[in-house]
């Protein structure tokens, strides 16, 4: 006959089987929880269990569970340290595979990253060329304005002394008709 102790303690060791299933992202029902980024599913990953395969992982916990629990089985302790070697054993499995998870995870994060420093990089440069050839034709254009600036420059001046010129000869000329019509008036 079982003890309570010895029913609470292989219960805890079938609640730590259930619990590193949920820790996968995989919930009691089959369903999975995803603690991962949408991104990084465990199906994008193919590594997610299926309905059957996860029932029948639990099913053989379950009947190693009962067959060292069970009364005919409490009295062969041999057969009780085998299942819960088994389970041990199981249970190392699983956190291989978790192991290896995290690994590879840690890899592709790392070469995301990689990946977007290499990305940005270029960008980067992109932009510090584009900037360097904006700076560039805003150079020449500036350089152009100033030489359009100057040679108006210059057309003004001359328009300026042109128009003194008018103004000196109109004076004189004014002065002529005047003296003109002096000397047709008498």
């Amino acid at each position: 006959m079982q003890t309570n102790t010895q029913r609470d303690s292989a219960r805890r060791g079938m609640n730590l089987s259930s619990r590193s299933h949920s820790a996968n992202g995989v919930s009691e029902s089959g369903g999975t929880s995803s603690p991962l980024p949408a991104s990084r599913s465990l199906q994008s990953l193919r590594i997610t269990p299926s309905p059957t395969q996860l029932s029948s992982f639990n099913d053989k916990m379950e009947r190693t569970f009962n067959t060292a629990m069970s009364p005919n089985g409490a009295a062969n302790l041999k057969a009780r340290l085998s299942s819960l070697e088994e389970i041990v054993n199981m249970q190392n499995e699983e956190l291989s595979e978790q192991r290896n998870l995290i690994e590879r995870l840690s890899g592709e994060k790392k070469d995301d990253g990689e990946a977007f420093e290499r990305q940005f990089a270029a960008f980067r440069e992109q932009f510090a060329e584009e900037l360097h050839k904006m700076d560039e034709e805003l150079k020449r254009h500036i350089s152009h304005q100033k030489i359009e600036n100057s040679r108006l420059q210059q057309q003004v001046t001359q328009l300026k002394g042109e128009k003194t010129a008018m103004q000196s000869q109109m004076g004189i000329m004014q002065r002529r008709i005047d003296e003109l019509e002096s000397a047709v008036g008498q």
